[in-house]
């Protein structure tokens, strides 16, 4: 499936200008993490916390501040024509979820470098913050006709909603990428439940499932109490086209087939132009 038919997918009552937005920011967001798994740079945290964090520098300055890379131009180009259609409320909480997200691929990429074998529970954890689904979902709102009040994302049911999405999106992803993973030796949700629970890769597949199963429900749960009024209804409608978009997307992109290609590409997404000044 094609960038361009998940955001149909993803959004499917929004107009055309608002599903190409859509896809850029998800071609971007891949494109980032790809890089941080499949090259040499993912290995090297300081290199990583340092060009993660001029990405959220990049949204804090609204896309005016100084940009090094081509990750940065791209973002800096996507947030120019993003930030002016959010509230002040929506803007936050996506640059924190980003925020939030950077600081989880740095710690990633520590224990990467050191070895450190996390345990399920701290793995669940980072996961929920490095999939970059929060995110994500703040940038689908942002293409709703009618703002949403602030106080909407303190409500329990809200954040029972999102948190389920984004586990389901994470896990989805530990599955459908295990296989080029354990070919590069790197931890994802399969590699510690088996270390963990001393079992299989395919009973630690059959566990993720039945995971899975339980996070739909939490999310199916959340979804008919918000249901129960026209604005929780169709924030509930519009959380479940992205996620089963999500889900259509990885079981049919080729994606984690070619990302070794991107060891081939030349020079890097995140690493600043040596011409530009240091």
């Amino acid at each position: 499936m094609r960038i361009e038919r998940f955001a149909e997918r993803a959004l499917p009552e929004a107009g055309r200008a608002d599903q190409v937005l859509i896809a850029q920011w998800t071609a971007f967001i891949c494109l980032v993490d790809d890089e941080l798994d499949v090259t040499p740079m993912g290995g090297r945290p300081e290199q990583v916390g340092s060009a993660m964090h001029r990405l959220v520098d990049v949204l804090e300055q609204d896309g005016h501040d100084e940009v090094r890379s081509p990750a940065e131009t791209a973002l800096a180009d996507l947030w120019r024509r993003t930030a002016p259609r959010m509230t002040g409320g929506l803007r936050d909480r996506f640059i924190a979820h980003y925020r939030d997200f950077v600081e989880a691929t740095h710690e990633e990429a520590l224990a990467r470098a050191s070895g450190t074998r996390l345990s399920l529970s701290r793995y669940l954890r980072q996961r929920h913050r490095s999939i970059t689904a929060h995110p994500m979902l703040d940038l689908v709102e942002s293409t709703y006709p009618v703002s949403l009040p602030d106080e909407w994302h303190s409500r329990s049911a809200v954040r029972a909603l999102r948190d389920a999405a984004v586990d389901t999106v994470g896990w989805v992803n530990d599955l459908v990428s295990a296989g080029p993973e354990l070919t590069r030796g790197q931890d994802n949700l399969l590699t510690v439940l088996a270390r963990e629970r001393g079992c299989s890769y395919a009973e630690a597949r059959s566990t993720v499932v039945a995971m899975l199963g339980e996070s739909r429900r939490k999310f199916d749960q959340a979804a008919a109490e918000l249901s129960q009024t026209p604005d929780g209804r169709r924030y509930a409608a519009s959380l479940c086209s992205y996620l089963d978009a999500v889900l259509s997307w990885l079981s049919e992109t080729a994606r984690f087939e070619q990302t070794e290609d991107l060891m081939a590409y030349g020079p890097s997404l995140l690493e600043a132009d040596r011409e530009s000044g240091p």
